[in-house]
């Protein structure tokens, strides 16, 4: 042949090699650039050791799990700096706001390619130990989160917005402006919620105002960026349309797992049947028992 057309192994699978200490590299370095195609093939890993030796795998899937478990482990690694935990009880990961600078410049296409991993595990129908806070997931699948979305981040914050907004007194006793004070990396940086926001006070008449621009630079403006290099990664694998058909919560369930006990009975008004198959079928009964049973 030419050379152009591939084997049929070939067509069907993607090999890789990593070593287990360089696994976020050896992996960003052989599936980054790959086609969108090529990410949905079946995906081989070979483990090798620093001297380059490889390892017997007990089986295809698992190593294949083994990679994607440890490349995310590796990337929402809190020394790295692309991700954080949000304040709130849960600990749910977040991108971490500042990684630009924590990475160098690096972040977006290491977040990229973390959008490909996190797509090619639930492509695969692989769950993962990393429960991303809800109101990301939002952002990464382009849409915005509202004010109430702020308990999931920071509790400590809404409480102090709640506070503004209810405040029976005079506002501007508080010396508040519309700007907000973050930490980047040790240092302190103000950012105006609006043009010469630092110059304008927060009073009784446009307190609201605050509290919503508050909000929605925690929960949107800060993480855009980080959102939307993820978001191109998962992208490349999945289908726009297929994730939005569920809420945020929901991929975060089809990404980490749910412990959350499903409502059969509620299932069973919902569902529709074809092909003869009635509620009452002896072959639709016995599916909805085996479901009680699960």
């Amino acid at each position: 042949g030419d050379g152009t057309a591939e084997s049929p192994r070939r067509a069907r699978e993607e090999m890789i090699t990593v070593r287990r200490g360089h696994i976020l590299q050896d992996g960003y370095d052989q599936l980054a650039a790959l086609p969108a195609a090529a990410l949905r093939r079946v995906l081989r890993v070979r483990f090798v050791s620093e001297l380059g030796l490889g390892e017997a795998g007990i089986d295809h899937n698992g190593v294949f799990k083994e990679f994607l478990e440890e490349t995310v482990k590796a990337a929402f690694d809190g020394n790295l700096g692309l991700f954080r935990t949000t304040a709130a009880a849960n600990k749910a990961f977040y991108a971490n706001p500042h990684s630009a600078r924590a990475l160098g410049g690096d972040d977006e296409r290491l977040l990229a390619f973390v959008g490909r991993i996190l797509g090619k595990a639930l492509y695969e129908g692989v769950t993962l130990d990393v429960p991303l806070a809800p109101f990301f997931v939002r952002r990464v699948l382009g849409g915005a989160n509202p004010l109430d979305e702020l308990p999931s981040l920071d509790p400590q914050l809404h409480a102090s917005l709640q506070f503004v907004k209810h405040h029976t007194g005079d506002v501007a006793d508080l010396c508040l402006s519309f700007c907000v004070d973050v930490e980047c990396l040790g240092a302190r940086e103000r950012v105006d919620l609006r043009p010469g926001g630092s110059a304008v006070a927060v009073d009784n008449g446009n307190r609201i105002q605050y509290v919503h621009l508050v909000g929605d630079y925690y929960l949107n403006r800060q993480i855009s960026a980080q959102a939307k290099a993820l978001r191109k990664g998962l992208f490349a694998v999945l289908q726009p349309g297929w994730l939005r058909l569920f809420s945020a919560r929901e991929v975060g369930a089809l990404l980490a797992g749910d412990d959350t006990e499903i409502d059969v009975d509620d299932l069973r008004r919902h569902t529709a049947y074809y092909g003869g198959y009635h509620d009452m079928s002896p072959t639709i009964r016995a599916l909805w028992q085996g479901l009680r049973e699960v």
